[in-house]
């Protein structure tokens, strides 16, 4: 067979017009044979690939026929002596397709291409030969099979990922989203699309000045305090700081320590302008109530674990009546109350006199579950206890237990009593629980609302544009910036273009109040809004009644931006699952303002990114930042596959990489994943390394060694070998000019430039040296490329590139363990070595389109 550069467009279509023909001929036997008109487009979408390669390229199942034939039954049976069921009419195809002259269509250079057709049961199973498949294997090794498409006219994508904070540090739990973004950045174009990476920073807002307000107010105090005595900075002593003698010493701070030593400042700011800090009971609206009395409900028809109490609500001896459907409390107990005016949940909303069946009922008696969320964490606290409102359902997952099913329903209403000993009628829980942080001349809200302005306070001199806290965030936030574009070189992570929140922030309250203006948007309250509630999707605020914009102001603005600017077709969002319903209204808005593309705007959400312990909390000192996590992993793989020093720097870069992004995108990527470092390093499994491994064993097998070393194949040797039993002069020194500087052989330029390439070529006999079962596996895997790379297109999920590329690296690993390269024979030789080049061109193109960049050796 001649090498030939079979375009991939036309390889990728010859399984489907196989399939073709393949359902118009057999239509044509049921019309010859029964006189039976079968729709041959409906025969080709029954075939399907079978779940084994090992039953061939495509199974029809029979069953289908029978809805036309069985009117006709009898008098088929009656004409024919055939019996119309699914198992006959299995054979009766199979054996017209055995039968069937090459003359029909399904040939090459004059030969069928159907292998081999069986039946089981009623299910037709047809094989194709090995040099239908070659088309592939000549088009992988000289041609553009696996090649970026060029189809014109397709989407112009944008794809915004990994969006870091700045002033906050880069984690493994980021590594998600980059990987995810950067592989379907090369997932688009590998389709044909014209695709623009970008970077959305979060660079302005509450975060930055809680960071900017630790730095000075909080750590310059202790930096200048230790630069007068003359201290060092001790990087072994998490209390230890940078001496500085003002603002102006920050450039002392190493460069390379500088971003994650802002992301430590915004942590333990956030720690520092947490009330739970200061209190355990962090709940300043829930005061302590005392119970005075305690009753049934006067209402007869009343719920029974209904009660009538009255609670002192301060120390003057106010109170108030409430009922209450809580238990394990009596008179005398002190418990928590919450007073009318006050909120503790946004479920909850503001506290007001309630009728419960003829009495007014003030405040509500809440019971410890309900006390679950410190306050701002609204969403997570429950409802109050039955009898103000509906109690708290039970939370999935536990017991199926009857009897455990009510213990929790019981410790559920149980309401939160109080310290007799330090409980005063009135009195904050906020204050009642307050810890030794809190200086005892200051109550607890005393001192964590003035932190809380002092944060607030360089909030609102940020947003005035104050000359010192812009240069002091401008000048901190290029160190995190700076930091970001390190990580993303080393991860091998491209960005076409960087979009900040600071930069979309005036613009986008101008392009808000441009729609309003045009009618698009309303007004309510003095606020700017889209009302989505005819979509069930809510209010969405655009300007807040002061002016001020938010996230989804900006997200509006840059849209426009990206496509008026960008000229993009298609936008892409990889942001978390917890804004998800932010993008609908987003998109919505977007659609109602005109934009088309709106329809082609995608919120790509994942899951988190969990340790075996659990969760990460930069509060609870557990999560794994990237410096820690570059350095471990870097030393965890030259451990494992580096103790002669063999491999580079590069090259443990380079697996480092590969077991990071493979390990985040061999998931389904709505579902959390566990970063387990020391599974995703392994060579052996489902994992990067084990892909990289595979490439660089396939790739050895064509290496231009300098010298023979024994008994291993040696590819120079054998093809030396092949020129002399050829007469076609070629010598080592030859076969060194086709080497690359990683001494890989360079096997398409040899087969296009050397008459020994040529012959090389000519010799390759697909149909005769092709056809060991394990290579037909292979074979048939490969020939899932595109489908695989669509599907993974259509679900936008990578993770199927990852399975086909580990059943490459497996199938191939099955036939090289059984096929003995230094027992093949000479003439077989050139057959096997293109079947090779081609099995590394592709794994290598996988490795590539999962942002994974091989090595030759391992």
């Amino acid at each position: 067979m001649s090498a030939t550069k079979y375009p991939a467009a036309a390889v990728r279509a010859n399984t489907d017009l196989a399939k073709e023909t393949i359902g118009k001929v057999i239509a044509g036997f049921f019309k010859a044979k029964f006189d039976v008109e079968f729709n041959a487009a409906d025969i080709t979408k029954d075939l399907a690939r079978p779940k084994s390669a090992e039953h061939g390229d495509f199974v029809l199942a029979c069953h289908s026929f029978m809805r036309l034939l069985k009117p006709q039954a009898a008098s088929i049976k009656e004409e024919f002596q055939f019996d119309v069921n699914p198992n006959n009419l299995a054979n009766f195809v199979a054996e017209g397709l055995k039968t069937m002259p090459a003359t029909q269509g399904l040939t090459i250079n004059g030969a069928t291409v159907i292998q081999t057709v069986a039946t089981s049961g009623a299910f037709v199973n047809i094989s194709f030969t090995p040099e239908f498949h070659a088309q592939l294997v000549w088009s992988t090794v000289l041609g553009d099979f696996v090649q970026p498409a060029k189809i014109p006219g397709m989407d112009t994508v944008m794809i915004e990922y990994s969006q870091p904070n700045t002033h906050k540090a880069f984690h493994v739990g980021h590594m998600r989203n980059a990987a995810l973004g950067d592989s379907l950045v090369r997932l688009y174009e590998q389709a044909g699309h014209k695709v623009i990476a970008v970077n959305y920073f979060g660079d302005e807002g509450a975060h930055v000045a809680k960071c900017l307000w630790y730095l000075q107010k909080i750590y310059m105090p202790l930096a200048q305090k230790a630069a007068a005595e003359g201290k060092s900075y001790d990087p072994t002593d998490k209390t230890s700081v940078y001496p500085m003698k003002s603002i102006d010493d920050l450039e002392s701070i190493p460069v390379p320590a500088r971003a994650e030593w802002l992301g430590d400042l915004y942590t333990k700011a956030v720690d520092l302008l947490d009330i739970s800090t200061y209190t355990s009971m962090p709940w300043p609206m829930v005061i302590a109530a005392k119970v005075i009395a305690k009753g049934p409900h006067p209402d007869p028809e009343a719920p029974a674990n209904w009660h009538l109490c009255t609670v002192e609500t301060d120390e003057a001896g106010s109170t108030a009546t409430v009922v209450c459907g809580g238990t394990g409390y009596e008179v005398g107990d002190y418990v928590a109350y919450l007073p009318v005016g006050a909120k503790l949940t946004k479920k909850m909303g503001i506290i007001a006199p309630k009728d419960m069946r003829g009495v007014a009922s003030s405040g509500v008696m809440l019971a410890e579950s309900e006390l679950g969320g410190s306050a701002g964490d609204d969403d997570d606290a429950a409802e109050p206890a039955e009898g103000a409102t509906p109690a708290p359902a039970a939370k999935k997952g536990g017991s199926k237990k009857g009897a455990s099913a009510s213990a929790a329903a019981v410790a559920a209403k149980q309401i939160k009593l109080l310290d007799k000993s330090v409980a005063k009628a009135g009195v904050s829980l906020a204050e009642l629980g307050r810890k030794d942080t809190v200086p005892e001349v200051k109550t607890v809200m005393e001192v964590f609302n003035a932190l809380k302005k002092e944060a607030a306070d360089v909030l609102i001199a940020l947003e005035h544009g104050d000359a010192a806290q812009v240069a002091l965030w401008r000048r901190t936030g290029q160190w995190s910036l700076d930091e970001f574009k390190s990580i993303y070189k080393w991860l091998d992570c491209r960005f076409d273009h960087d979009f900040t929140e600071s930069e979309v922030s005036e613009p986008s309250r101008a392009v808000v109040a441009e729609w309003f203006a045009e009618g698009k948007l309303t007004k309510k309250d003095g606020a700017v809004i889209a009302d989505l509630t005819p979509y069930n999707l809510g209010t969405c605020v655009l300007l807040k009644s002061d002016g001020a914009g938010l996230y989804a102001t900006k997200d509006l603005a840059l849209a426009k931006r990206k496509f008026e600017q960008y000229g993009v077709d298609k936008s892409i969002y990889v942001v978390d699952a917890a804004q998800s319903h932010h993008f609908e209204q987003v998109f919505k808005v977007l659609e109602l303002c005109g934009y088309e593309q709106a329809k082609k705007c995608v919120h790509l959400p994942y899951g988190l990114v969990v340790l075996p312990s659990g969760r990460m909390s930069s509060r609870k000192g557990n999560v794994m930042l990237f410096s820690e996590l570059r350095s471990t992993i870097e030393a965890v793989l030259n451990e494992k596959y580096n103790k002669t020093g063999t491999l580079t720097a590069e090259s443990i870069r380079r697996v480092a990489v590969a077991s990071i992004k493979y390990g985040m995108l061999n998931h389904d990527t709505a579902k959390d994943i566990v970063f387990e470092m020391d599974k995703w390093t392994n060579n052996t499994g489902n994992t990067g390394p084990y892909l990289m491994y595979a490439f660089a064993r396939i790739n050895s097998i064509l290496v231009a060694r300098e010298a023979y070393d024994g008994p291993k194949f040696d590819f120079v040797r054998a093809l030396l070998g092949f020129a002399a039993s050829t007469g076609i002069p070629f010598t080592a020194e030859d076969a060194k000019s086709f080497s690359n500087a990683e001494s890989r052989f360079e096997l398409s330029r040899f087969l296009e430039e050397s008459d020994c390439g040529k012959a090389f070529a000519g010799a390759v006999d697909f149909n005769k040296y092709l056809t060991e079962p394990s290579e037909r596996l292979v074979l048939l895997h490969m020939s899932r490329f595109w489908g695989v790379i669509e599907a993974a297109l259509q679900s936008n999920n990578p993770s199927p590139v990852c399975d086909f590329g580990f059943g490459i690296a497996q199938a191939f690993s099955t036939w090289y363990e059984s096929v003995r390269l230094t027992q093949v024979a000479p003439e077989a030789l050139p057959t096997k070595v293109v079947f090779i080049k081609a099995v590394a061109s592709m794994l290598e193109r996988v490795l590539y389109v999962l942002g994974i960049t091989s090595i030759e050796r391992m």
